[in-house]
């Protein structure tokens, strides 16, 4: 209509420029974060990320070196096949000394054991049942295949077994 002005059009940026800019503005912010104090960053069950995420933690990583950022990603090693773009991810920043990797497996039944034998509500549980804290915890193990996750919520189920769970 009369008297409305137009923008002007702003000139396109070059497809890198362009994949760049919100990666930039997210770092800043970061930094931003981290400058009155240390800041930690977990991102969890990275194995369902795609390209685009893989290039965005790259470029924070590199960026985090350089302040008081750090990033913890957690993923499955057995959900990311070879071409998964976390593997290369993983290979680049290594070699640049950018990364440290832990892999964790699973939890060995022995220390199943000594964990279910530590916890009273269990050992309740045990003579409830007339079993024992071993049974339970090879049974537990059997179940979760000593993923720790699955651990969690078996365990999780079995005290809500328990009478009086939780209250002093």
């Amino acid at each position: 209509g009369e008297g409305s002005e137009r923008l002007p059009s702003l000139l396109p940026l070059d497809p890198e420029r362009e994949r760049i800019c919100p990666f930039e503005g997210l770092a800043r912010c970061l930094e931003c974060l981290a400058r009155p104090r240390p800041l930690l960053i977990i991102l969890e069950d990275l194995h369902w990320a795609g390209a685009a995420t893989a290039n965005l933690i790259e470029f924070l990583a590199r960026r985090a070196s350089q302040h008081a950022v750090l990033i913890i990603a957690t993923y499955r090693e057995e959900e990311t096949q070879r071409a998964h773009p976390l593997r290369d991810l993983r290979r680049r920043l290594q070699r640049e000394d950018q990364l440290r990797h832990l892999a964790l497996g699973p939890l060995h039944l022995g220390a199943l054991e000594n964990m279910v034998a530590q916890m009273p509500a269990l050992g309740a549980l045990a003579v409830e049942t007339e079993t024992d804290s071993g049974m339970i915890a090879r049974k537990l193990y059997l179940e979760s295949e000593g993923q720790p996750f699955f651990l969690i919520e078996l365990i999780r189920e079995l005290l809500e077994q328990v009478p009086d769970q939780g209250q002093a």
